[in-house]
């Protein structure tokens, strides 16, 4: 087992650290099913057994969904494009609207449906649409570092 799965103060820190560890199919480090396993337990032990305030279980739902986008995405570096571009445009939100455009929820799309959708389905739809249109959450972050969209 991981050693941070035997430390007793897990912080969200710890988690995002075993987050960064997590490799891709593509990866030449398969991840172990125990640290996935320890990866899990960890997540669901923090989002229904913590006596932090709620701030902090904001911040510790934060964290889960970025374990979600994690695991829908095939690389690190995929992982790093997506938190940076949904971390400038929405701060991971679901409920975030750009007053502007419109636009709506962790991905800001467009689409209407978002309005309704749950916060795993958002980073869902963000995925699939990036990757149609950019061909990576990459490609979509370095179309929002030239033009301030995507």
């Amino acid at each position: 087992m991981h050693t941070l799965c035997a430390t007793p103060n897990i912080t969200p820190e710890s988690l995002c650290r075993l987050t960064a560890m997590l490799s891709s199919k593509r990866s030449a480090e398969p991840v172990g099913i125990a640290q996935a396993l320890c990866l899990v337990l960890v997540a669901l032990l923090l989002s229904i057994l913590t006596d932090a305030p709620a701030y902090a279980k904001v911040s510790i739902n934060h964290y889960q969904l970025k374990l979600y986008a994690h695991s829908h995405l095939r690389t690190n570096s995929e992982m790093q494009c997506i938190d940076r571009l949904y971390q400038a445009e929405s701060h991971w939100n679901p409920k975030a609207i750009n007053p502007h455009s419109g636009a709506y929820g962790i991905p800001q799309g467009m689409s209407m449906w978002l309005r309704t959708a749950t916060p795993r389905q958002q980073i869902l739809w963000g995925i699939k649409y990036a990757i149609n249109r950019y061909g990576s959450m990459c490609g979509a972050y370095r179309h929002w570092l030239r033009n301030g969209w995507h």
